[in-house]
């Protein structure tokens, strides 16, 4: 934080600065690995097995700075700017060797991160007053829960979990006022939040032994992705002759999410689940203000993207056998919430500007290919289902002694992809019912206005 003054009574000039940047970066791993040096195989043997690795990661930054030149010919000028990054990685893995476990085989890896950042600027001066905030907050998280390679002779349960948890709540301002005769303040506000999530829960090239009774505890995977941002972003300018604020806001998610079975061979006496949940949501307010006497001019642009896909599949001829249900379910939830707005004043002329662009771009696919896949008692059945929501609101407002414009401009998306299907050389049996399911919900609540105001 910095804060810088002027004397009142004199030509003078503030200048005020800060500049943040914090870095969170690591891996945390929990593995098993059966392979020695020159290629042996190794074994374990035990009653149960716990393969657990978690991380959490919590950044709060501050960055401010101000600006005091309140005289005639005063001028003040601040800026911030916050940089925020974190980037980790955490797995749990059993890799090549034979594992044989009298109950349950659980494997988990899960991350927990978050940033909470606030940035801003303050400038006050007589002549000219002026403030600029910038912020770039990013989580880069990658979780896997795998098994590869191996040998898993487990008589209870097999449970892998991969959960990859990220947030990210950002405040970015500034404030430009020049109070004296003539005087001009300008507002700048410019926020980046970006959130990429990774996530993956797998069992690839893993076998049984095949002379050995099956498992009596189900098989289950889960891979979750939650993804959240939290924005508001404000820009105010406030001039004795002119006031100008702008405020820009740029918040990104991408959630790829895949939990599957690929060139394994198991059997179990209980049921099997592939669950992918992908879950991802943002929130932004963005705002420009500015009032003079001549002129005001508030302006704001806002955009919210999701990117990503979410599958639960089995490929690569798997062999799957469970006395039980087989499911594989694809989950994604995708949501936008907005409000951009620029509001300018004057005694004579203001515009008032908003833009605002939200999409929505995802997939979501469950499958079975390539693989074969029975069940003994029960029945199988793969879901997908995306479910996408935007609502905003987008206004550009003016008021004036004379001429007095307001604008909004909105361009709202959603593109989503959603796939269930059994195909490619794959043979499926079931006791009962074989069910394939696609489900699309899409909602779009969008309002824009333009309000405009000017008579002498």
């Amino acid at each position: 934080m910095e804060i810088a003054t002027a004397d009142p009574g004199k030509r003078s000039v503030g200048i005020a600065g800060s500049f943040s940047l914090n870095t969170l970066t690591g891996s945390t791993n929990a593995l098993v690995n059966g392979t020695a040096t020159g290629g042996q195989q190794l074994s374990l043997t035990a009653n149960a097995l716990t393969v657990n690795a978690q991380r959490s990661g919590d950044l709060f930054a501050l960055s401010a700075s101000g600006s005091g030149a309140p005289g005639k010919d005063g001028i003040a000028i601040a800026g911030s700017v916050s940089i925020n990054r974190i980037t980790h990685s955490t797995q749990a893995n059993i890799t090549g060797g034979k594992t044989t476990i009298a109950t349950n085989i659980t494997l988990k890896a899960e991350d927990t991160s978050k940033i909470f950042a606030i940035g801003g600027a303050v400038g006050f001066g007589g002549k000219a007053g002026f403030g600029a905030g910038i912020a770039v907050n990013q989580i880069n998280n990658t979780v896997k829960a795998n098994s590869h390679s191996t040998v898993l002779d487990q008589m209870g349960a097999l449970s892998l979990s991969a959960l990859n948890h990220g947030q990210i709540k950002a405040i970015t301002g500034s404030l430009g006022i020049a109070a004296q005769q003539g005087g001009i303040g300008g507002a700048g506000t410019v926020s980046v939040n970006n959130l990429t999530l990774n996530t993956e829960a797998s069992l690839t090239n893993t076998s049984r032994t095949s002379s050995l009774a099956a498992a009596t505890g189900a098989i289950t995977l889960l891979a979750q992705n939650q993804a959240n941002i939290a924005s508001l972003a404000g820009a105010v300018g406030i001039g004795n002759q002119g006031g100008f604020g702008a405020a820009v806001a740029y918040n990104g998610i991408t959630s790829n999410t895949n939990a599957f079975i690929s060139g394994a061979t198991l059997a179990t006496g209980s049921t099997v689940e592939i669950k992918a949940e992908g879950a991802a949501s943002i929130q932004s307010l963005t705002l420009g203000v500015g009032g003079g006497r001549d002129i005001g001019l508030g302006g704001s642009v806002a955009i919210n993207l999701i990117r990503g896909g979410t599958r639960a599949y089995l490929n690569g001829n798997a062999s799957l056998i469970a006395a039980g249900q087989i499911r594989l379910n694809a989950i994604d939830n995708s949501t936008i919430e907005g409000l951009a707005g620029g509001i300018a004043g004057s005694t004579k002329a203001a515009i008032g500007a908003a833009i605002s662009v939200n999409d929505i771009t995802t997939s979501t696919t469950s499958y079975i290919e390539q693989s074969s896949v029975t069940s003994q008692t029960a029945g199988v059945s793969t879901l997908a289902q995306g479910n996408a929501t935007i609502r905003t609101i987008t206004v550009g407002g003016a008021g004036a002694g004379k001429v007095a414009i307001g604008g909004s401009v909105a361009v709202n998306l959603i593109r989503n992809t959603v796939d269930s299907h059994i195909g490619n050389s794959a043979t499926v049996n079931a006791a009962q019912d074989i069910t394939l399911q696609a489900i699309e919900a899409s909602t779009l609540e969008a309002k824009g206005g333009a309000l405009a105001g000017a008579g002498t």
